[in-house]
């Protein structure tokens, strides 16, 4: 049989090997394809996971908001209360003020050394991301100590970054006082006091602020038992695959943003409508996703054109060959032969040759993927058979007056 299907392939040598050179073209391309397709989706994985995404808490607007409550930060952490957002949180931006008391030494007009006290402003930050004052587009500038940069800011380390003004200082001893009345009416004072580290100081006009991390200044807080005002606070997402539960652990306490303002409904704790929303800037993540799927949609146009072509190809083939062995195949039918075996027969040299064109074009990428190009042939098939079928069921009287 298959001494038979060569020589028969062997008699029209230009034909069979255009049969061939047809399969191993759409083959390449079908693996091509494919291969395109992987490399798109590793690059997309890859680059999806380190898109940033940022969520931070604003007004109800959208608008930037100062006077954040400390349970809202709280729903960044661990401490907040459940479900929070602390298994999304991959970085956290936070900033948080106070004002405290610094020992000072000055010189009056004679000469005399004056010790004195002077009252600052601090602002505790776990990035610079929240406090853009101090960056480059700002036109702040930062000059760090060796071995010091903007990492120290998301530690517990007692350090902080000074004026240029205070730049020859090692250290900082600053006392925080918060005074309050306590529940019978009483006034009372507590204070704490700390000793930063200067790892750095900042040029800045007009600002004389001390930066320490975000963590210490909640510390201080804490001991004063002081509640804290949040100025800032917002985070980057530590999974970009869990973007949809964000959403959703969000919505309990968070409202969307609106650009009128429009107070959305709440009704949880017995308040009737959010305090604040929540902005989710997954821009660039939903535009890369967009942009994946588009690509994807043109590969499966592209292997759906393959498979029409060939099956496209594959009826033609038949009409061909039907049209050039009409004397044979009448002949066969004269001598017996049933249309089961003269399609088998047909069938069986067209599908030689797609088989080896397939393992030609497949072998430039080891036959991957084997699914696909096992698909392009069996269409192939479809449409040979389609053709094959036509001419076959006709009798053999009108086989014979068609040739004649």
């Amino acid at each position: 049989m298959i001494k038979r299907i060569f020589r028969r392939n062997t008699r029209q040598p230009l034909a069979t090997l255009a049969v061939i050179l047809f399969a191993a073209v759409l083959t390449v391309v079908l693996c091509y394809l494919h291969k395109s397709g992987q490399e798109e989706q590793r690059s997309f994985e890859e680059t999806y996971v380190s898109v940033p995404v940022i969520f931070r808490v604003t007004a109800l607007d959208g608008t930037k908001t100062e006077s954040i409550p400390g349970w809202i930060a709280d729903l960044f952490t661990d401490r907040g209360m459940k479900p929070n957002l602390a298994p999304h949180v991959g970085e956290l931006y936070a900033r948080i003020h106070n004002s405290a008391e610094y020992p000072y030494t000055a010189t009056d007009s004679n000469g005399a050394t004056i010790e004195t006290t002077l009252e600052i402003g601090v602002a505790g930050i776990s990035s610079l991301y929240v406090a853009e004052e101090l960056t480059e587009n700002y036109g702040g500038v930062i000059h760090w100590k060796n071995g010091y940069d903007e990492s120290i800011l998301s530690t517990e380390e007692l350090v902080c970054l000074v004026p240029e003004s205070m730049k020859e200082e090692e250290t900082m001893e600053l006392t925080f006082t918060y005074k309050g009345t306590a529940p019978n009416g009483q006034p009372f004072s507590k204070t704490t006091t700390r000793t930063l580290q200067v790892v750095g100081y900042y040029i800045d006009k007009g600002n004389s602020m001390l930066y320490c991390p975000y963590t210490v200044m909640t510390q201080i807080f804490a001991e004063l038992g002081k509640s804290k005002t949040i100025s800032q606070i917002c985070a980057k997402l530590n999974d970009n695959y869990a973007l949809d539960q964000l959403y959703e652990d969000a919505a309990l306490w968070f409202a969307k943003p609106n650009p009128t303002g429009e107070k959305t409904e709440w009704g949880q704790f017995g308040f009737d409508y959010y305090f604040y929303a929540l902005d989710v800037d997954d821009f660039m993540l939903k535009n890369l996703e967009m942009n994946m799927k588009n690509s994807m949609r043109l590969n499966a146009l592209a292997s759906m054109v393959v498979f029409i072509l060939s099956a496209g190809a594959g009826f033609l083939t038949g009409f061909l060959v039907i049209r050039a062995r009409k004397r044979e195949i009448a002949l066969m039918r004269t001598m017996g032969g049933s249309q089961v075996a003269i399609y088998g027969e047909l069938a069986l040299e067209q599908l030689a040759c797609i088989a080896v064109g397939i393992l030609l074009g497949g072998s430039y990428t080891l036959w991957q993927p084997i699914g696909r190009l096992a698909l392009f042939g069996g269409v192939y098939y479809v449409g040979l058979t389609v053709a094959l079928l036509i001419f076959l069921r006709k009798n053999l009287l009108t086989i014979i007056k068609e040739d004649e």
